[in-house]
């Protein structure tokens, strides 16, 4: 799950905190990333084993305020997937979600 995208880390981080004191086993990660040209900071919350659990984290996080979108990745998250935007994958493949702050 992708709780925000900033080009201000500092926000990122933040936005991190905020999910880990609403739930501290949550694994949120600030990965950075650079597209055209541009630094962006994104708050990660997976790999999650299943697109259920995914989708539980994400309506859990949809109740404390933030919205997002599960989506899958072939690799886990980190700075190599985080540089080339991961990728898309099969059914089976883990999955994280993807949320926005409102």
């Amino acid at each position: 799950m992708q709780a925000g995208t900033f080009a201000d880390a500092a926000n990122a981080r933040a936005v991190q905190a905020h999910i880990l004191s609403l739930d501290q086993t949550l694994p949120a990660q600030v990965v950075t990333e650079v597209i055209d040209g541009r630094t962006l900071n994104r708050v990660i919350i997976g790999q999650l084993d299943s697109w259920l659990a995914a989708e539980t984290v994400r309506r859990n996080l949809q109740l404390w305020g933030l919205a997002g979108l599960v989506r899958q990745v072939s690799s886990p998250v980190n700075e190599a997937t985080a540089a080339t935007g991961g990728s898309v994958a099969s059914a089976t493949a883990p999955v994280v979600v993807t949320a926005l702050q409102h």
